[in-house]
């Protein structure tokens, strides 16, 4: 104590604790600062910045059983995420807009992701890429999709390979493109028998729905979305609303080979993911013939992108018309049309006797020679006969087109019997299906 009676402080007894315990304070405080800013910073970079796989994005499909037709949570729109993983398995399609190829991830094939053109990755490459979300429309529906992933509309353009497969059998094949103005061409590739135009109309009807609800409403034909045009009767080959347009190009006056419809105005998505679709359905009036079970002649689904009309071309059975002629010692049957060019590699020259048949193997290799290029693809026995079968591409290009044909020769003193129907026809081998057929006999 002074002498005055003020007491004298003591550094380091009277004031240290409450130096700690302020220094304590801040260094707590800077440590929650940090553990909030470090796990905005995680937070952050596990919803923008890691990797995600397709099991991933596969978590963010609206699961709402009151929403039938979903696409992906709505948080999504506008976010780029980078999608990593493992190619375990890749399919391409040949379509009217270049090659679409589906890349599954990590054995995941729920979700795959969806590239155009050309593909570097091979199986087993560990890859990265860049997908975006973005509002977008499926018809009258609006919903977030990626057009690098491919749900959930990838199955559209295949519904259209069902509609088109349905309608062969019913005998009318009807195959769409698109000219350069953007009217849509339908064309009647093949019709038998022929349909006469006073028995016959035409309507073209809009999408409404996506997904599932789609293609359960394609199933229904008639009843599928909204009418946008009609031809009552083609013989009048105007629609009431002028978009619809039928062309006899023979001028036969039925609906046969060669003749065609088309669709102008149709309405585009005007986003890289949206999707229009539409049913061209040929139905029938007035006819008694029994062949037609149904009031429906034929029809085909149309997809339209912002890009222009998807349609798959392989790998699907393509059609083909055949003319068969009978030579001596054997037939000659030429390709008359074939609505995609097929690689001879890829089918089968088939003969059939009503209980036996055999097949013979194409190679492309040697048919792509030049000019006619010739193939002798040697002797096969059915039943009593023995066949031989040359193969002759009129172009020398390795692919079945217009104008390529082939000969069946019998040999070893056996011959085709007059009385004997037979059956002569190509086969996709891929699919298993016939492309074109005829009947001849000896």
């Amino acid at each position: 104590m002074t002498q005055d009676g003020e007491s004298e402080p003591v550094s380091g007894i009277a004031y240290e604790p409450e130096m700690r315990k302020g220094v304590s304070k801040k260094i707590v405080a800077l440590v929650i600062v940090a553990m909030v800013v470090g796990a905005s910073g995680l937070f952050v970079w596990y919803e923008y910045f890691r990797p995600w796989s397709t099991k991933d994005i596969a978590k963010e499909v609206i699961n709402d059983p009151l929403v039938a037709t979903p696409g992906f949570d709505h948080s999504l729109a506008g976010k780029e995420i980078t999608v990593k993983g493992r190619v375990t398995n890749i399919t391409t399609y040949q379509t009217t807009l270049g090659n679409q190829t589906f890349v599954e991830l990590d054995h995941f094939w729920e979700i795959r992701l969806q590239i155009w053109g050309e593909v570097k990755y091979k199986l087993g490459d560990r890859i990265k890429m860049k997908v975006h979300f973005e509002w977008s429309t499926c018809n009258d529906e609006r919903h977030v999709y990626s057009p690098q992933v491919d749900f959930p509309n990838f199955v559209l353009p295949s519904v259209g390979v069902v509609v088109d497969s349905v309608s062969y059998v019913r005998g009318m094949v009807l195959i769409s493109n698109e000219s350069a103005d953007g009217r849509v061409v339908v064309t009647v590739f093949d019709q038998f028998p022929p349909i006469r135009l006073a028995d016959a109309n035409c309507s073209l009807r809009a999408g409404t729905a996506s997904f599932a609800a789609e293609y359960v409403q394609v199933l229904g034909g008639w009843n599928y979305g909204r009418e946008i045009d009609r031809i009552s009767n083609l013989t009048n080959g105007v629609g009431v609303n002028r978009t619809l347009r039928f062309f006899d190009s023979d001028h036969d006056g039925n609906i046969s080979n060669g003749d065609r419809f088309e669709a102008s105005g149709l309405a585009r998505p005007d986003t890289e993911s949206g999707i229009r679709t539409y049913l061209l359905t040929v139905g029938l009036t007035n006819v008694t013939d029994p062949i037609y079970s149904e009031d429906i002649a034929g029809n085909t689904y149309l997809v339209m992108t912002h890009r222009g009309l998807l349609r798959i071309l392989e790998p699907i059975t393509p059609y083909a018309r055949q003319s068969s002629e009978t030579i001596p010692d054997g037939v000659m049957s030429t390709v008359v049309k074939v609505t995609t060019p097929v690689p001879w590699s890829k089918v089968a020259i088939m003969l059939h006797d009503g209980t036996n048949f055999v097949r013979w193997y194409p190679s492309t290799g040697e048919l792509d020679n030049g000019s006619n290029s010739t193939a002798y693809l040697g002797n096969l026995d059915i039943g009593s006969l023995n066949v031989s079968c040359t193969v002759v591409d009129l172009l020398g290009n390795g692919v079945l087109d217009e104008g390529d044909y082939f000969i069946l020769n019998t040999w070893l003193g056996t011959s085709f019997a007059p009385s004997q129907n037979y059956t002569v026809g190509v086969v996709y081998e891929p699919m298993g299906e016939q492309i074109c057929r005829s009947v001849f006999h000896g």
